[in-house]
C-alpha cells in the first residue's frame, strides 16, 4: 500500500521546480530529460538544429558537452549517435571564450577588414583541432589567425585531413558545436551573413568521416533569402531539424522533473518508488531516457 501526499506537499514540489531556461550551464546527466522527437537532432549527422525560443537548443549545446550525457543519449537509440568517447569542442556560445572563440566585437573587427565570414569559422575550427605546436597556434590574434587561414588554405585543410585520419584509426568522432549566434553580431545583417559562412563549413566538413559541426539556430534565424544563397545549401537547410514538445513530452518532462528534484522522496511515498513506478513510465514511454 502506498501513501498519500498532502496538497501542502505537492504545492511545495511543484514551486521546488526550476523557473528558467538554461544559460548555458551543464545538467548533470541524472537530470536530462531526452524527449523521443528530440533523438534526431542529437545525431551526430544533423547538422542544423532550429527551434523556438526555449526549446531547448542552448541546453543541448550545453548537455552534449557532459561524457555522462552522452553515453544516455548512445543508450537511447540515436541512429548515428554520440559517445562518450567522442570529443566535443565548442566554435561558439553562451558563455564568452576568448581563447576558444572569437567575441562580437573581434568578429565585427574581423569583418570591417574584409574577412570573408566562411574564413573566420573555418580559423575557429582550425583553432580548435591544430595541435599546440602547429604554426598556426604561433598566432596571438583572431584576426592574426583569420589572416592565416586566408593565405595558407592547402596548410589547413592538411590539418583537417590529418585529424580526420587520426580520429578515424582511434574510432573517435569530433563534434563543434555552436548556439547562440544571436549575440555575433550587432544587426541582422552582419548575423545573417556569418550564420551564411557558418553552414557553409558545415557543409565543408561532411566529406570528412569523423569531424563534424552542429549549429543549433533560432527559427527566425533560418531566413533562405538571407542565408541559402550558396551553392548545395539547400541540402543543409532541407535537413535541418526542429526541436518540438508534443504534449505528451511535456508532460514526461513534468514527472521527470518531479522525480529528480531534491523533493522526489515526497512523490516516492506516493508512487512507491522512483526504480519502480517510475521506471515502469520509462518503458512505456512517458520517460524517452533512462531514470537512474
Amino acid at each position: 500500500m502506498t501513501a498519500t501526499i498532502g496538497v501542502d506537499e505537492a504545492r511545495a514540489a511543484l514551486a521546488a521546480l526550476p523557473k528558467e531556461t538554461s544559460y548555458g550551464e551543464t545538467p548533470a546527466p541524472g537530470h536530462v530529460y531526452l524527449p523521443r522527437s528530440h533523438l534526431k537532432a542529437l545525431d551526430l549527422d544533423s547538422l542544423l538544429v532550429t527551434g523556438m525560443r526555449g526549446a531547448g537548443k542552448t541546453f543541448w549545446w550545453s548537455a552534449l558537452q557532459d561524457a555522462g550525457v552522452r553515453r544516455l543519449i548512445r543508450w537511447s537509440g540515436v541512429r548515428r549517435g554520440l559517445s562518450e568517447d567522442t570529443e566535443v569542442r565548442i566554435g561558439f556560445g553562451v558563455r564568452p571564450n576568448p581563447n576558444g572563440y572569437p567575441s562580437r566585437d573581434v568578429l565585427r573587427q574581423m569583418l570591417d577588414v574584409g574577412i570573408e565570414p566562411r574564413t573566420i569559422w573555418r580559423t575557429v575550427q582550425a583553432w580548435q583541432l591544430a595541435a599546440d605546436d602547429h604554426p598556426f597556434r604561433q598566432e596571438d590574434s583572431w584576426l592574426a589567425r583569420a589572416e592565416y587561414v586566408d593565405n595558407a588554405p592547402e596548410v589547413i585543410e592538411h590539418l583537417f585531413q590529418e585529424y580526420d585520419s587520426a580520429c578515424d584509426e582511434r574510432d573517435v568522432d569530433v563534434l563543434l558545436l555552436f548556439d547562440a549566434l544571436d549575440r555575433c553580431a550587432d544587426d541582422w545583417k552582419q548575423m545573417y551573413r556569418l550564420i551564411r559562412g557558418l553552414l557553409q563549413t558545415a557543409l565543408d566538413m561532411r566529406p570528412y568521416r569523423r569531424l563534424r559541426v552542429k549549429v543549433f539556430l533560432r527559427a527566425d534565424q533560418v531566413e533562405e533569402a538571407e542565408i541559402g544563397d550558396f551553392p548545395d545549401a539547400s541540402k543543409v537547410l532541407s535537413s535541418a531539424v526542429e526541436l518540438n514538445w508534443p504534449r505528451q513530452e511535456l508532460y514526461g518532462l513534468l514527472w521527470h522533473l518531479l522525480a529528480t528534484a531534491s523533493t522526489a522522496s515526497i512523490f516516492a511515498r506516493s508512487w512507491g518508488t522512483t526504480s519502480g513506478r517510475l521506471r515502469k513510465l520509462t518503458e512505456s514511454g512517458f520517460f524517452p531516457c533512462r531514470v537512474s
